[in-house]
C-alpha cells in the first residue's frame, strides 16, 4: 500500500476552507512475522498565507491505531509565511497483524486541540479537529499464489498458472482439486516453486472421483488449491472453478425386456386383440448418478413406471417401442424396438355349399341326399386367423357338433367333424 492520507474535520466553521487537518500513514510489510507495521503522524496545514496558527500554551493531541491510544501534550504552532504545514503528532511502527490468509484492516483516528481565539483550526478545546478511517493493508503474499484456473471437463487435464513472490523462503508447495475447498479430492501433489505452470494428468480413478462428486447436475463447482510452506507457515491459496461432466461419460446405459403377454400367459408372438406387451426395463446409472425418470412410448400411448404391462394391441402390424431413461444430472438413454402384430379375427362357421352356414340332412354311404336314410350328415366350413412364427403354424382350429331331438330341452356331448 505504501502511504495513505486520511483527511479529518476542522470543527471551527470560520475556518473551514483555510486550515486542514489531516493523518499520512505508512506501511512496512514483515513477511515472516505476517504483520505490516505502521507509522502515522498529523498534521495542521493552511494554502492561505494571511491566516497563522497561534496558539499559547499546550494543546492535547491524539493518535489511535487498533483501540490503542498514543497521547501528547505539546505547544502548537504554526507560523504560515515559513511553512504551510505543522506536524502535531508522530506514532512510529505500530505493529499491526494480518489474518491466517495475510490480509488485514486497521482503524485509525485522531484528534488535536488547535484553538487560537478565533484563528486556531478548533472551536474550543471541547471541540478538537478530528478524523477517522478504516484501511484495508496490502496482503502480505505468505506463499505462492494461485494465478489462473480454467473451467473444465472430466475428460481434461487442466493446467493452472502461478507466482511464487517470496523465492527462496518456499519450502515446498503442491497442488490438488477440491470440491469443498478443503479436502484434496484429487490428491495434493508437488509442483516446483520455480516454474509458473502445472498441469493436472489425471488418472482414471480421479476421473471417476470427479465424476462421482457431481450428481445432481451436468456441472459443479471445484476448487483448484495450492498449498505452500514458507517461512515456518503454511498458506494455501485458491481459486473456483466449474467442472462439466461429459455426457459421453456419464450417460446411464439402459436394456429392454420385451415379452408378449396372451391374456395372463406368457407367448412367444404377439396378436391382434390378444397380447399385450410387459416391459422391464434395466437401467444403470453412472458415477453415483440416480435414475428420476421412465418414459416408454408403445403403439403411441406413454407410460412412466420400471416394469409395467401395455394395453391389448387393437390392431395389427409393425409397432415402435421407444424406452427413454433420465437420471439425476438430467442426461438420458434410449432404446428403440419394433414389434410385429400378427392380425387376428374371432373364427367363424362358413357356408360349405352356399345354401348355409350348416347343412345338416339324412343321406346314404355316398353322401347322397335320401330322407328314410338312418345315417345323418353335417357338412360345414370353419374360417380362423392362422398364426406362425418363423413358418411354424402356432394356433389350431376344431369344428364340433352336437345336437337334440327335437321333444328334448338340452343337446348332447359335442363331437368333432
Amino acid at each position: 500500500m505504501g502511504n495513505k492520507t486520511i483527511t479529518g474535520r476542522i470543527t471551527n466553521p470560520e475556518r473551514q476552507g483555510i486550515f486542514s487537518f489531516y493523518a499520512e500513514c505508512s506501511f512496512e510489510q514483515n513477511v515472516p512475522e505476517n504483520a505490516s507495521y505502521v507509522t502515522v503522524a498529523t498534521y495542521f496545514a493552511t494554502t492561505n498565507t494571511n491566516y497563522k496558527f497561534d496558539t499559547v500554551g499546550e494543546r492535547a493531541a491524539s493518535i489511535t491505531v487498533n483501540g490503542q491510544t498514543y497521547s501528547v501534550s505539546k505547544r502548537i504552532d504554526c507560523n504560515p509565511w515559513t511553512s504551510n504545514q505543522y506536524m502535531i503528532q508522530k506514532v512510529s511502527r505500530v505493529k499491526v497483524p494480518h489474518n491466517e490468509d495475510g490480509t488485514a484492516t486497521m482503524t485509525i483516528s485522531a484528534k488535536a486541540d488547535g484553538t487560537a481565539a478565533s484563528y486556531g483550526p478548533s472551536s474550543s478545546s471541547g471541540n478538537p479537529c478530528t478524523l477517522s478511517a478504516t484501511v484495508t493493508l496490502d496482503k502480505i503474499n505468505r506463499g505462492i499464489i494461485l494465478v489462473s484456473a480454467p473451467d473444465f471437463n472430466d475428460t481434461d487435464n487442466p493446467t493452472v498458472t502461478y507466482q511464487n513472490p517470496i523465492g527462496t523462503g518456499v519450502t515446498s508447495a503442491q497442488a490438488c482439486i477440491s470440491f469443498d475447498g478443503t479436502t484434496d479430492d484429487i490428491s495434493y501433489r508437488s509442483i516446483d516453486k520455480d516454474k509458473t505452470s502445472y498441469t493436472f494428468v489425471l488418472t482414471d480413478a480421479e476421473r471417476a472421483v470427479l465424476r462421482n462428486g457431481i450428481t445432481d447436475a451436468k456441472s459443479g463447482n471445484v476448487n483448484f488449491i495450492i498449498k505452500t510452506v514458507a517461512n515456518g507457515n503454511t498458506v494455501t491459496s485458491s481459486l473456483a472453478r466449474r467442472l462439466t461432466i461429459t455426457e459421453a461419460n456419464a450417460r446411464p446405459t439402459v436394456s429392454v425386456s420385451l415379452t408378449p403377454q396372451n391374456g395372463q400367459a406368457a407367448g412367444t408372438v404377439f396378436v391382434q386383440t390378444l397380447s399385450a406387451a410387459k416391459v422391464v426395463i434395466t437401467a444403470t446409472p453412472k458415477f453415483g448418478a440416480s435414475v428420476v425418470k421412465y418414459e416408454t412410448v408403445i403403439d403411441g400411448k406413454t407410460y412412466n413406471t420400471q416394469s409395467f404391462v401395455s394395453d391389448v394391441f387393437a390392431t395389427s402390424g409393425a409397432k415402435a417401442v421407444k424406452v427413454t431413461v433420465a437420471d439425476s444430472r438430467g442426461y438420458s438413454a434410449s432404446v428403440s424396438l419394433d414389434i410385429d402384430v400378427l392380425p387376428y379375427s374371432l373364427p367363424a362357421v362358413v357356408s360349405g355349399s352356399g345354401a348355409g352356414t350348416v347343412l345338416c340332412f339324412r343321406g346314404n354311404s355316398d353322401g347322397q341326399e335320401v330322407s328314410d336314410s338312418t345315417t345323418v350328415y353335417i357338412k360345414a366350413k370353419m374360417q380362423y386367423s392362422q398364426i406362425s412364427s418363423g413358418g411354424t403354424g402356432m394356433n389350431t382350429c376344431k369344428l364340433r357338433w352336437r345336437s337334440r331331438k327335437a321333444s328334448a330341452t338340452g343337446f348332447g356331448v359335442a363331437t368333432n367333424l
